[in-house]
């Protein structure tokens, strides 16, 4: 087990026993940890601004001068950190 791997874990069983009486919290632990907290917090997004959260972003990244929101390189990165890999752990 790398230490990325043994960090993700150690980090999922900490929060898991903080919070073992809340049962939606260790769902939501759960999903980001195999779907990625990026893929999480755009799914969250979209539910609030009703599909829309891309364009705001977009917008608003126009009328302060910038040429992208940055939206898909943060999803990507925090995806990066926060997602476990399960092939990796398969040995065969």
């Amino acid at each position: 087990m790398d230490k990325k791997t043994y960090f993700t874990s150690a980090l999922i069983s900490g929060l898991m026993a903080l919070y073992a009486d809340t049962l939606w919290l260790w769902i939501v632990v759960l999903i980001t940890t195999y779907v990625g907290l990026g893929t999480t917090l755009a799914f969250a997004i979209d539910i609030v601004t009703a599909g829309r959260g891309k364009d705001i972003a977009m917008w608003l990244a126009l009328k302060s001068g910038l040429t992208d929101c940055g939206c898909d390189k943060r999803k990507a990165l925090l995806d990066k950190y926060t997602k476990i890999k399960l092939y990796e752990n398969i040995k065969l």
